[in-house]
């Protein structure tokens, strides 16, 4: 890619948006999903994507560094379980690779990789309602989506849908 945006850290450290001249990101995505009974499917995914600043003349300190904020491998593996027409409950293990928050790919805004557990229920109580049920980060994990910002941890929801 030409001429792509990024947020480069400064060297007063504020985050400013600037010109990078080349960048290259591939990869691929992977997913299957697996109907195991009438009542229960799973799924696999994966992914992985390479992408580094190539060309960035105002700073080629960079050049050859991992983007920001751009996890390398990531990994989803999940469960279903779909009972007659009332209740459905969903299982999800989520990983992220390691990711830096910054285009200098220092050691302080360096993120580490974390697995994360979430379930998901609902519950109908008519063609046009249901109560829904949410845990998320069920082991309490500790990670971060923003350099030295922890992310919430075990988090609840209870929700009413309603279709109109």
């Amino acid at each position: 890619m030409k001429d792509s945006f990024d947020f480069m850290l400064d060297p007063d450290f504020v985050f400013r948006n600037r010109n990078v001249t080349k960048t290259t990101t591939y990869g691929f995505e992977g997913d299957l999903d697996l109907k195991i009974n009438d009542k229960t499917k799973g799924f696999f995914n994966f992914s992985y994507t390479k992408g580094t600043y190539d060309k960035f003349p105002q700073n080629p300190v960079v050049e050859g560094n991992q983007l920001a904020y751009l996890a390398e491998k990531k990994l989803g593996l999940g469960i279903y379980f779909i009972w007659p027409n009332r209740v459905n409950h969903f299982v999800l293990c989520r990983y992220n690779d390691h990711r830096y928050g910054d285009a200098q790919n220092t050691i302080q805004n360096k993120m580490d990789a974390y697995i994360t557990a979430d379930w998901h229920g609902s519950i109908k109580l008519s063609d046009t309602m249901r109560i829904t049920f949410n845990i998320d980060n069920i082991f309490n994990a500790s990670y971060e989506e923003f350099p030295n910002q922890k992310q919430l941890g075990r988090f609840y929801l209870l929700g009413i849908e309603k279709e109109f």
